[in-house]
C-alpha cells in the first residue's frame, strides 16, 4: 500500500512541476528463472506491481505506463551480460514503445 501511495506521490508531484510534459513509467519485468511451481507466484507479483504503475497514472493527463515485461519473457538475448539488466537490444525494444507513445501529439 505504501509504494501505491509513493508512486502516486511521484506522479502529482511530476505533473504539478511541468502540467503538461508526457510521462512515461516504465514496468517492470522479471528477468530471474524461476522453477515452474513458483512461477505463479512469480507472475502474480510481476503483474501486482505493473498494475501499481497502470493505477498510478490513470487519473492524469498525458502520463501513461509502459509496459514491458512481454520483451523479456523467454528472452535471454534481450538482457545484458548481468542477466539482469537490459541490454541493446531490449533497451532499442523499449525505447520503440515509449517513442510509440509520444507520436502525435499535441
Amino acid at each position: 500500500a505504501s509504494a501505491r501511495k509513493n508512486l502516486r506521490a511521484i506522479v502529482e508531484q511530476l505533473r504539478t512541476i511541468n502540467p503538461t510534459s508526457a510521462i512515461r513509467m516504465i514496468g517492470l519485468y522479471n528477468p530471474f528463472e524461476v522453477l515452474p511451481s513458483a512461477e505463479p507466484q512469480v507472475r502474480a507479483q510481476l503483474l501486482d506491481w505493473n498494475q501499481a504503475i497502470e493505477t498510478a497514472t490513470h487519473p492524469f493527463r498525458d502520463v501513461l505506463a509502459i509496459p514491458v515485461a512481454d520483451i523479456f519473457a523467454n528472452r535471454p538475448d534481450r538482457l545484458a551480460g548481468d542477466q539482469f539488466h537490459p541490454g541493446p537490444r531490449g533497451h532499442a525494444l523499449i525505447a520503440e514503445r515509449v517513442l510509440s507513445t509520444l507520436e502525435d501529439r499535441d
